[in-house]
Formats: C-alpha cells, structure tokens, sequence
C-alpha cells in the first residue's frame, strides 16, 4: 500500500491580515497541502480562526501574547511551545518562531532534516549542516507576502506567493 506523503503548509508573521492569510491558506490546500504549521506573530484570534478543524502545530512569535495560545487551545489546534519537534513521515521537522537565537541554536545542534522559522519577514532556503532552513516569508514589512508548501520525505521546498 503507497500512501501519501505529508504536505506542510508553511506560513508565518501574518501580523492581523486576516484576508490575505484566508487567501494563503486556500492557496496551499489547492497546491496539496495536508497539514499547516504556523510559525507565530498572527496577532490577533481571527488568524488562528482560519486554522479551526483543519490539521496544524503552531508555536507563538514574539508579537503573540498566551491568551492567543490559550485561545487556539480552545479550538483544538496543536500549540507548541517555541522550539518543537514534529515527525512527519519519520522525518523530524523542527519549528520555532524564530526570534530566540539561543531556541535556533539548540535546535540546528540537534540537527533535524528540517528547521521551519519565522520572525526575520525574509523567505529562505538554506542548509547548515544535514539540516535544511526554511523561512516560509511574511505578509508585512515584503514585497510580496509569500508561503511554503513542505513535503519533508520528498526534501522538496516550494514557495507561493500569496495574492
């Protein structure tokens, strides 16, 4: 039996553009994407609400306070305190928000196949070491606000821009 792999959909630093994160997330369901992981700085519940009943890990940026933690909690999404590890298809993928450069290091040093990140609003794709960075990009302070479809079994990185 061949099953599916596992397609992330990326996104980070929303920062309260509801409508363009709706957009994001339409975007990467049509492009395959299974599951999210959001990457923190959403600011604002209404983000968080785009994410009810679909399969996502999120952590908190540093513009989040707990009472949005809690709230996804409420909603039955999957909150993660910064610096988390998913296995995905046996492949381990590290998430932080990415604005604790001690959290990033720790992480690089446990030298997951993945690191996904947010906080810098600059989209990358970089390796150090066995481990491959990824930045999914912003919605503010860009030129284009930009997302990541991931599919870690597959070591493939896509970037979308988001209308």
């Amino acid at each position: 039996m061949t099953t599916t792999p596992q397609v992330l959909g990326v996104l980070s630093d929303v920062h309260r553009r509801i409508g363009a994160a709706a957009a994001a997330i339409e975007l990467l369901k049509r492009r395959g994407a299974n599951r999210f992981v959001y990457l923190g700085d959403a600011e604002d519940e209404r983000v968080i609400d785009l994410f009810a009943g679909e399969p996502c890990s999120l952590c908190l940026g540093n513009c989040d306070d707990d009472a949005l933690g809690e709230y996804a909690r409420f909603l039955g999404l999957d909150i993660h305190p910064d610096g988390s590890v998913l296995t995905v298809d046996g492949v381990e993928v590290a998430f932080t928000h990415g604005h604790l450069q001690t959290v990033v290091d720790r992480m690089l040093r446990a030298e997951p196949a993945f690191l996904l990140h947010g906080h810098t609003h600059v989209r990358c794709d970089e390796r150090s070491g066995r481990t491959r960075i990824v930045n999914p990009g912003a919605f503010v302070r860009v030129e284009l606000a930009t997302v990541a479809l991931v599919t870690p079994v597959l070591d493939r990185v896509e970037f979308l821009d988001v209308p």
